[in-house]
């Protein structure tokens, strides 16, 4: 069976975290990059004979890294090995595999040092089988900050949701609008609701790309560009600090069921993009391909969306 490939992508970000819970955040620097790509090109390989080598794989601590291409200054490259056990099955080669044994797989890695001093990572999936997990324990003992360093996703609900059909927005203000002129739009105290109406194609391409596509970016993104929406729209004329909040309505074509989306909801689970790459004979993505579309999605969705939005 043929597994879909997507990619998700996480950072990791330095500092000090203070009594009260905040993170008082710094820069890495380059030297630190170069640092750390430097201890993954030189991390051995796992002696499985060794007990504690053998341990760090099974218990997601170590991965082994292979293929390791330095793009750039910035940018890093490669495969790591997950390792899969705790369940036997029957391989129709090899017979019984035991529960206790280690299975192996292989995954793409994206390493970036972003403008702002961040490390971004994107990490390459086959159907459900990967492993950011065990990936960033690894590269988070390498950097070797302890408590100093942070690995946190990126999440946006916009990529679940390109085959839905909103059926209202809502926007939340911080007073009314005296100057509503559209027949979809319905004024509650500092609420504004847009609702389809009808066949409205227009609605539902305009609520997908203009503002379902603003999800993830940060709070001041967004309501920037609902502002400038809503005023392009000759609705009324509204301050980005007047927009409270932006929650989306849809369903999903194939279902009858509604979904609620918050444009400034956070979420702890990392969005997955697809990514349309060949498999090789062992069933694994084409290296070259796989690099050049990561590469892509890293631009495209993380670093032109979120961190320059």
């Amino acid at each position: 069976m043929k597994e879909s490939v997507s990619v998700s992508f996480h950072y990791f970000e330095k500092g000090i975290r203070k009594d009260d819970g905040s993170f008082d955040r710094s820069p890495f620097s380059k030297n630190e990059f170069s640092e750390l790509v430097n201890k993954i090109q030189a991390q051995p390989e796992p002696d499985l004979d060794n007990a504690n080598d053998f341990d760090g794989l099974k218990f997601g601590r170590l991965v082994p890294f292979l293929d390791l291409e330095e793009i750039d200054e910035r940018t890093l490259f490669g495969r790591f090995r997950s390792a899969y056990w705790g369940h036997s099955y029957e391989n129709t080669e090899k017979g019984k595999i035991a529960a206790e044994s280690l299975n192996l797989r292989d995954f793409c890695f994206l390493l970036y040092h972003s403008e702002d001093g961040c490390f971004l990572l994107g990490c390459q999936y086959l159907g459900n089988y990967g492993d950011y997990t065990s990936l960033s324990r690894t590269l988070m003992r390498h950097i070797g900050l302890g408590p100093n360093v942070q690995s946190r996703s990126f999440f946006s609900e916009a990529e679940d949701f390109k085959n839905s059909i909103p059926q209202e927005v809502r926007v939340t203000l911080s007073s009314n609008s005296k100057d509503l002129a559209s027949s979809n739009v319905f004024n509650t105290g500092s609420m504004l609701a847009f609702k389809k109406t009808g066949k409205d194609d227009t609605f539902e391409i305009t609520v997908r790309d203009k503002i379902l596509s603003l999800v993830g970016q940060s709070e001041a993104a967004i309501k920037k560009q609902v502002a400038a929406l809503l005023s392009k729209n000759e609705l009324f004329s509204v301050a980005d600090e007047d927009i409270r909040d932006c929650v989306v309505t849809v369903r999903k074509k194939k279902s009858r069921g509604t979904k609620t989306i918050y444009l400034f909801g956070q979420s702890s689970r990392a969005t997955k993009f697809h990514l349309d790459v060949q498999l090789d004979g062992d069933g694994l993505p084409i290296l070259a391909i796989a690099k050049k579309k990561m590469l892509k999605k890293l631009d495209e969705e993380i670093i032109n969306k979120v961190m320059d939005g």
